[in-house]
């Protein structure tokens, strides 16, 4: 992949253990401007071989899945090989073919949407899973219909491992306690802007307890009509997770605080159009999503 004009460097050694809040990030552009690079890249969806700068910084050169997704990709029968599903593992049935249509070239989730690229059963389709041990980078390209803060889109991933089985057990812990970490690369209502997570989980189900490490970005407040790239890499070998907007960097976290155990999962996408409570009708539009490793 070739990486969009200019070179972007940043300095692990200043990550850990220096203040989340610190971090040396330099930017040198060189032709054309970044925007009107990440604006080609948009048009282009998958077929860009233009690199986005998170998964350049990380290292992630390698992209592992690509989706412009199509109703025809979506699977509602577990052991169908698709390359998403709707639903989850732990929702008691699919959620309704209605939910999904095409608007604009683009995927569009009516609101109660929920989709993963594993089935009911936990079971990956045809994209494959993102392994945690080496790390990742994903970006969606997703808009709104319109900007109430009752609305609650969310792109995010979570490892195979939690699962019916709690498979996300280790052995050195208690039965049937569980320990996980969930990677939210953004999830819409929360604040104006982006606003992106790491959370550590962990006990016995229903008393799950958690450590939340958020990266909260207010301003400037977001026109989720306007189609955005929401990105987020997660690198424990450089023990940094950092998120994107639009190609740019907006912030990170260590990943000290995750449980050991996470390194041996393996992460699925999802994607939601969820409510904050007042259940108002929306879309959550999805032209793309795809991921990189090294």
């Amino acid at each position: 992949m070739a990486f969009r004009p200019g070179t972007l460097a940043l300095d692990f050694r200043a990550m850990n253990p220096a203040p989340l809040a610190v971090v040396a990030l330099a930017v040198a552009v060189a032709g054309p401007s970044g925007s009107a690079a990440v604006a080609t890249a948009q048009d282009a969806g998958c077929s860009t071989t233009i690199e986005p700068a998170g998964a350049n910084l990380h290292r992630f050169h390698r992209q592992v899945f690509c989706i412009q997704p199509m109703v025809s990709d979506i699977g509602q029968d577990e052991g169908v090989r698709k390359a998403l599903y709707s639903g989850k593992w732990y929702t008691k049935k699919p959620i309704p073919a209605s939910a999904y249509d095409m608007a604009d070239g683009a995927l569009r989730l009516s609101l109660g949407g929920s989709l993963a690229t594993v089935d009911r059963a936990s079971r990956p389709g045809t994209t494959p899973l993102l392994p945690a041990r080496t790390g990742f980078y994903v970006e969606f390209a997703v808009r709104l219909s319109d900007n109430d803060s009752d609305h609650w889109p969310a792109v995010w991933l979570m490892p195979v491992e939690h699962d019916a089985r709690q498979s996300d057990h280790d052995l050195k812990d208690p039965p049937r306690f569980e320990r996980w970490t969930e990677l939210d690369v953004d999830e819409g209502g929360f604040n104006p802007g982006l606003h992106g997570a790491l959370i550590a989980w962990s006990g016995k189900w229903p008393k799950y307890k958690r450590s939340l490490q958020a990266n909260n970005v207010r301003w400037p407040p977001l026109d989720r009509t306007r189609e955005h790239l929401f990105g987020m890499a997660f690198d424990p070998v450089r023990g940094a997770a950092t998120w994107w907007l639009d190609d740019q960097f907006v912030g990170r976290t260590d990943t000290s605080a995750i449980p050991s155990i996470t390194l041996s999962h393996n992460y699925y996408v999802n994607i939601d159009a969820q409510s904050h409570g007042q259940a108002k009708p929306y879309f959550l539009f999805v032209r793309y999503v795809r991921a990189f490793a090294p």
